[in-house]
């Protein structure tokens, strides 16, 4: 079943169409620390890919349209390298930089005596 874009869908993929952008809109969500972030990273590459044109990504990453929607979907769970080919078709890239790690939850569980 096609979803339909909502109203703020296709304002969103409108300005998506701008390179710079689309640039800046991943950006803010590759940096997001949360939790849900490949699904938010995901959800940003494909209003990015609608704004290019499925069809165009599919035609420049070599990856089929079936396959596109299939790595979008909520269960989406996509390879490497098929982020990486679909983002270069986007005409976008990682660059990665010095963070300090994120510490690991310190808190204990009490088992039940």
């Amino acid at each position: 079943m096609k979803k339909k874009l909502d109203g703020l869908d296709i304002l969103m993929v409108e300005h998506l169409k701008d390179p710079e952008f689309a640039a800046e809109y991943l950006r803010e969500n590759w940096e997001y620390q949360g939790p849900d972030k490949l699904e938010l990273l995901l959800h940003a590459l494909h209003r990015i890919a609608l704004a290019r044109g499925m069809t165009e990504v599919s035609r420049r990453s070599g990856v089929s349209r079936r396959n596109l929607y299939k790595m979008f979907a909520e269960n989406g769970n996509p390879s490497a390298k098929t982020l990486l080919v679909v983002m270069g078709a986007l005409g976008v890239r990682m660059t990665i930089d010095s963070s300090k790690p994120r510490r690991k939850s310190t808190k204990r569980v009490r088992k039940a005596v």
